[in-house]
């Protein structure tokens, strides 16, 4: 009796040494990956962070982004696409389509200098109040463009998915650097106001910017991804911090 003890013992023993190393081999990879992502084109203001990653939520909303100072347009109290299209169209800074900055980086847009926020999701409402975040920061909220950049980590190939968004007022949005969504209109938000057709998730990192314009008022914005069946994709995970070797 007492040997058999023993000998089971030892097996439940072996088990677990076994499964730690696992996990700590599984750790070791997943650094070793973070290491050799590209790293960012901006110059830091600080030490780039390590990149890391949390899950979304559980109706699959985007809940970390990293957002830049508004911009300031001359009129865009008129959100039709006449006057809207070509503000979208434009290029405010260098390489805004592939900049992956850092919390704090800054931009210089004309004669002012714009700072790379952190900003969260609000966990009640599920949206990004923008108002409350240019305000926060002693900055315009009207006729304003709003940039913004997160990072959406998939763990396989994901096809036929949708992004789906909401955004107050107009706004476009890009996947892996590829036009998904252009919203021309005076709205607010509500969740999946407009979809993108399916697309394509690659695994791994994938990229997610927007910029959203507000005419006036109240403004924000909310994205998540959807499956075929139009259910919420909640098994992957998001992070305002780029890749970084």
């Amino acid at each position: 009796m007492i040997l058999a003890m023993k000998h089971k013992s030892s097996l439940v023993l072996a088990t677990l040494l076994l499964s730690g190393c696992g996990a700590i081999m599984e750790m070791t990879m997943n650094a070793a990956a973070a290491d050799t992502t590209p790293a960012a084109t901006t110059t830091a203001a600080a030490p780039a962070a390590a990149f890391s990653v949390t899950k979304a939520d559980s109706e699959g909303f985007i809940h970390d982004w990293l957002i830049l100072d508004p911009i300031v347009l001359a009129d865009a109290a008129d959100q039709t696409e006449e006057v809207i299209k070509p503000i979208l169209a434009k290029e405010y800074f260098k390489d805004q389509l592939k900049v992956q900055p850092q919390v704090a980086d800054k931009v210089q847009v004309g004669t002012n200098e714009l700072q790379w926020r952190e900003v969260k999701l609000d966990a009640a409402t599920k949206q990004i109040d923008l108002v409350q975040f240019a305000t926060a920061n002693s900055n315009a909220t009207e006729s304003v463009l709003f940039w913004g950049l997160t990072y959406v980590v998939a763990d396989e190939d994901m096809s036929d998915v949708k992004l789906a968004i909401g955004s107050d007022d107009s706004s476009r949005w890009w996947v892996n650097g590829e036009v998904v969504i252009t919203a021309y209109e005076s709205r607010g938000v509500n969740a999946d106001d407009s979809q993108s057709k399916a697309i394509k998730l690659k695994k791994g990192v994938n990229e997610v910017r927007f910029a959203v314009s507000n005419g006036g008022g109240d403004s924000g914005a909310c994205a998540r991804f959807l499956d075929s069946n139009g259910k919420p994709v909640t098994k992957l995970a998001v992070s305002a911090v780029p890749p970084t070797r």
